[in-house]
């Protein structure tokens, strides 16, 4: 038994996280695992907060969006020089990209991560 868990501004953004009893893990583990390499598995106890249960990618996905968050921060806070150069030093890829394109793409990573973000 599940149910869909709406967490607002918590780890789990994801609308196809369940949720499952603490029970279930013990008494149905194969199909609570599998839920887990889909979609991730907020897991109620009783005796304590919650727990969430995920696949190892989708915990990579999120530290590299952490990262790239944090990245993107540290460059839009910088002062020195223009958006698009602060970023081509840190994202060295935009260094194909002419200046004029640099820039585009630079206030387009902006605000892809701004709308990403804000919608989790």
């Amino acid at each position: 038994m599940h149910s869909d868990h709406d967490a607002g501004l918590t780890l789990i953004n994801d609308p196809r996280t369940t949720t499952r009893r603490s029970s279930d893990l013990s008494k149905h583990s194969a199909d609570v695992f599998a839920e887990a390499e889909d979609h991730t598995v907020q897991i109620t106890r009783r005796d304590g907060e919650p727990l969430v249960l995920t696949s190892q990618r989708e915990a990579d996905a999120r530290a590299a969006l952490l990262q790239f968050a944090a990245d993107l921060i540290t460059v839009t806070l910088d002062d020195e020089g223009t958006l698009a150069s602060r970023m081509a030093d840190r994202f060295q890829w935009m260094l194909a990209l002419s200046p004029r394109d640099q820039a585009q793409c630079a206030q387009n990573l902006v605000n892809a991560a701004r709308a990403s973000f804000a919608t989790g």
